[in-house]
C-alpha cells in the first residue's frame, strides 16, 4: 500500500486490491427477552485521520424467524460513522408486531441496507444464571450480502529507526 506525500495510505475496497465493501448486512438474532444483543457498525469510507463518511440504514429492513416467516422494520439504526444499537422493541419497531413477540422463544435473522459502505459485528450477552442458555452468546461478524466499491484513507506513522 503506497503512502502519498501527506503520509496517508488508501485502501481500495473494490474487489481488486481488497474485497468489495458491504452495503447490505445480515446476522442471526434471537428473542430479545433471552439475550441482550447490540449491533456495532462502522463506516468503511472516508479518511480515518480527519473524517469518516456517515452511514445509516437505507430503507426498511427485514427480519425472518427460523420458520421463514418475515416482517419488516423501519430505519432504526441511527446515523454516524460508528453506530451502536441494541436489539430491543423500542429500537426495532416491526410491522405489525414487536420484535420480542415476533421472535418469542425463537431465533431468526435480520437483513438491512446501509446508506454507505460499512462493516459490523453483533455482541450477544449470556443471560443471568437460572435462565435459558443463550446459544448465540459472544461476538459475531455481520455477513455481507451486497457489496460496492469504497476507499478508506489511513494516516501512517513512519518508524523512528537509527
Amino acid at each position: 500500500m503506497p503512502v502519498d506525500q501527506s503520509g496517508n495510505a488508501t485502501l481500495y475496497f473494490d474487489g481488486t486490491d481488497y474485497a468489495a465493501a458491504p452495503i447490505q448486512l445480515s446476522t442471526p438474532i434471537q428473542d430479545p427477552n433471552r439475550s441482550e444483543q447490540t449491533l456495532v457498525i462502522a463506516s468503511l469510507s472516508g479518511d480515518l485521520g480527519s473524517r469518516l463518511n456517515s452511514l445509516s440504514q437505507l430503507g426498511a429492513g427485514l427480519v425472518y424467524r427460523e420458520d421463514e416467516i418475515g416482517a419488516s422494520f423501519q430505519p432504526s439504526l441511527g446515523t454516524g460513522c460508528l453506530i451502536q444499537r441494541k436489539l430491543t422493541n423500542q429500537n426495532f419497531r416491526l410491522v405489525p408486531n414487536s420484535l420480542a413477540n415476533f421472535l418469542k422463544d425463537r431465533h431468526g435473522y435480520i437483513k438491512f441496507n446501509l446508506s454507505s459502505p460499512g462493516i459490523g459485528l453483533i455482541l450477544s450477552k449470556q443471560r443471568a444464571s437460572g435462565q435459558a442458555q443463550n446459544r448465540f452468546s459472544g461476538i459475531r461478524a455481520l455477513h455481507k450480502t451486497t457489496t460496492t466499491s469504497a476507499a478508506l484513507t489511513l494516516p501512517t506513522f513512519q518508524p523512528f529507526c537509527q
